[in-house]
């Protein structure tokens, strides 16, 4: 999410962000799909070190 996105829900909420490390990303994706991790490494290099992206491009990739 932009910054300026966060600062604006700030007024009206509390927000709280979640990030991952790469170490952290690969283990949670393969514990939800059987890939390599090489794989797993070249999608995070794509999305980034988001689970749910990277779960969701091997799933189709299959």
């Amino acid at each position: 999410m932009s910054r300026f996105a966060l600062a604006l829900l700030r007024l009206f909420f509390e927000v709280v962000e979640i990030r991952y490390s790469r170490e952290e990303t690969v283990e949670i994706v393969k514990s939800h799909v059987d890939a390599d991790q090489k794989i797993i490494e070249a999608y995070i290099d794509k999305f980034g070190n988001k689970p749910r992206l990277v779960c969701q491009a091997i799933e189709h990739e299959s």
